[in-house]
């Protein structure tokens, strides 16, 4: 990209940054109070007074809505989350509500930032993209809403980013960090699991589940069994699945000609369908990446180049590697380096894009902040593009970025959710073609 483009960009990009700051304060006080941060407020509140089992009882957390709020939210929002969401906000809930509200605010902004900045740890694409990636995500519609409502989306791109880094390696730390995080709305977990399924990540795997299931079972605290269901209840309440069109999924495609209880039926058997489905193209990514190893050049693993890189080591080290022929190049004074771990990370980038577009799309329940979870896909589409493998992601973010903001004018049809099959299916095929043909370079080389 020229300078001049870049300074373009850079400027567009700044412009559209400066939207929250200018709707947050436009709105003022009473956009505060009716907010979703005010629900979750309302319920940390309830935590740290003891009172567990009133988060799920509406007839408590109803008037103590309206007490927060001063009357200014509907009393018959449920708190459909697990109570561990209610957890981080208890010690904001020693401030008042328009202070608490503009830390967590803040708290957002610092998420954004070491997800961003955690991304490029994993997968680099040069010292200028954590500031570019920031601003790219401050500049995007979903950031605008969830630093106006206040929602949990910071914490589930977290959540995201570190389970895509416990794929890595397979490291259970990350993979707990990742489950507890994501399990914050779980409806976006499953995708994640069937990834670290796809690489073989086992020890990762078994740990975001355990932070996933610690997560789901704290609503046991609320009352035992009959507080998990109070929380399905409210998962399921009317309120939840009152406008399913305002959703940026398929499900809110099919409640454009279908009543909202047969449209909430749809979007549950929708949901379920890509639970299904993810797991099949996980395996056929897996038998993909098992019939390209087959066809790799092998130079690298011939024995002369092999001999040419033991010289001096240790011989009965040397004589094995020539025996076996192993890709795995010893450096004489370091630690060896295994070309087959070292492609992990960029041989899951494909099928997590894939699985993290599914998921938002799949899901019977995705608000417009959770298309913050975009940021794993689009970060691996670049990472993607920068090695031949696809085609630039700008022309499909700009698409993205179109559809939100045509949805801010209450359009009866979710254009983000158009937006997003779209270029799915555009990327996904510019993908496939390049793919194929890479079989054919390898041969050749």
């Amino acid at each position: 990209m020229s300078r001049r483009r870049r300074r373009w960009l850079v400027g567009v990009l700044a412009g559209f940054a400066l939207v929250p700051v200018v709707l947050s304060v436009r709105a003022g006080a009473a956009a505060v109070q009716n907010s979703d941060f005010t629900v979750l407020y309302t319920a940390a509140t309830l935590v740290r007074h003891g009172q567990l089992a009133a988060v799920y009882d509406q007839a408590k957390m109803g008037p103590a809505l309206l007490q927060v709020s001063d009357g200014h939210i509907d009393p018959t929002l449920p708190f459909d989350y697990p109570l561990a969401d209610a957890l981080p906000l208890v010690p904001l809930t020693l401030l008042p509500l328009q202070a608490a509200f503009r830390v967590w605010q803040l708290l957002i902004l610092l998420l954004l930032a070491a997800a961003v900045f955690i991304l490029n740890r994993l997968h680099p694409l040069g010292p200028a993209a954590v500031p570019f990636g920031l601003l790219a995500v401050l500049a995007a519609e979903p950031t605008w809403a969830l630093l106006t409502e206040g929602q949990l989306g910071g914490v589930l791109l977290v959540g995201a980013v570190a389970v895509l880094a416990a794929a890595d390696r397979d490291v259970a730390g990350w993979g707990f960090l990742g489950g507890v995080l994501l399990a914050f709305k779980p409806q976006y977990l499953p995708a994640y699991l069937v990834l670290l399924w796809a690489g073989r990540c086992r020890r990762a795997l078994v740990a975001v589940i355990a932070g996933g299931l610690l997560v789901g079972c704290s609503a046991l605290l609320a009352g035992g069994p009959s507080g998990i269901a109070a929380m399905v209840r409210g998962m399921l309440a009317g309120s939840a699945w009152a406008d399913l069109r305002s959703m940026d999924s398929w499900a809110g495609l099919l409640a454009l000609g279908l009543p909202p209880r047969l449209a909430m039926i749809a979007g549950l058997g929708l949901f379920g369908a890509t639970l299904i489905v993810l797991p099949v193209l996980a395996r056929i990514h897996r038998v993909e990446l098992a019939s390209r190893a087959r066809i790799r050049p092998i130079r690298a693993s011939s024995p002369a180049r092999v001999r040419s890189r033991t010289d001096g080591c240790a011989p009965s080290r040397a004589r094995r590697l020539l025996r076996l022929g192993t890709p795995r190049i010893p450096i004489c004074g370091a630690r060896s380096v295994d070309p087959g771990l070292a492609r992990r990370r960029t041989d899951l980038l494909p099928f997590a894009g894939l699985a993290g577009c599914l998921a938002l799309l799949g899901s019977p329940h995705t608000l417009p902040h959770d298309m913050v979870l975009l940021l794993v896909p689009a970060w691996a589409a670049f990472v993607l593009h920068r090695q031949g493998r696809l085609r630039s992601p700008v022309a499909g973010l700009v698409i993205l970025q179109v559809g939100w903001v045509v949805d801010l004018h209450g359009l009866p049809v979710s254009a983000g959710a158009l937006a997003l099959t779209g270029v799915l299916g555009w990327y996904l095929i510019d993908f496939k073609r390049r793919a194929a043909a890479r079989p054919r370079l390898y041969e050749a080389a």
